[in-house]
């Protein structure tokens, strides 16, 4: 059985970035943040869960000044695990909770590419999962999408998993991305589909 625990969702005052040196600035912010919020919050129950919404660490200027995709990604979009995550880490260690985090990051095998990207550190600093956005807001968000791409960049990396019975995947279709689902099975005709939900 789980023990109860805290979970601490942070609203944080965020700076907008331009280069990845910017973001020490939000990191520093987020750290005060936390000792507070963890302090005043676990009187009752443990603090485990820290949460910082979308933007906390870059904020939106590749979207609110329309920032050129690649430059963005050179100068500004990090890598997972990567510095950010290691200074996300030490707070993760010494407050032995997990933090959920989001980011524009890289990806190592896609160059000039960024994605806007969840993930999670355990109590012991390290990364244990990472999400790419599969459909960003079309509108302003500059994120590249995992479907942008399929011409150069593996599906495993994402949502398709190779086993002893061949390529397998569960696919959850949300509202609005159901080509995603279709587009899966078509590129690969070899996959299995283990699940499909609609939400």
């Amino acid at each position: 059985m789980i023990k109860p625990y805290t979970a601490v969702g942070l609203i944080p005052t965020v700076r907008g970035i331009r280069t990845r040196a910017d973001i020490k600035i939000n990191l520093e912010h987020l750290a005060h943040l936390v000792k507070a919020a963890s302090w005043l919050s676990s009187l009752d129950l443990p603090v485990r869960l820290i949460a910082f919404p979308e933007g906390a660490l870059q904020a939106f200027n590749d979207e609110v000044l329309d920032l050129d995709h690649a430059r963005f990604a050179r100068e500004s979009a990090i890598d997972i695990p990567g510095e950010e995550t290691e200074e996300l880490g030490k707070i993760a260690r010494q407050y032995d909770a997990f933090i959920m985090a989001q980011a524009k990051a890289r990806h190592p095998e896609i160059k000039d590419r960024f994605f806007n990207v969840g993930f999670i550190l355990d109590p012991r600093g390290e990364v244990i999962l990472q999400h790419y956005k599969v459909s960003p807001l079309f509108p302003v968000e500059h994120s590249v999408c995992p479907h942008d791409i399929y011409d150069c960049l593996l599906v495993t990396q994402y949502f398709i998993f190779e086993t002893m019975a061949g390529m397998v995947t569960s696919i959850c279709v949300r509202n609005g991305q159901s080509p995603l689902a279709g587009n899966t099975v078509a590129l690969r005709p070899s996959i299995r589909t283990a699940s499909r939900c609609s939400s």
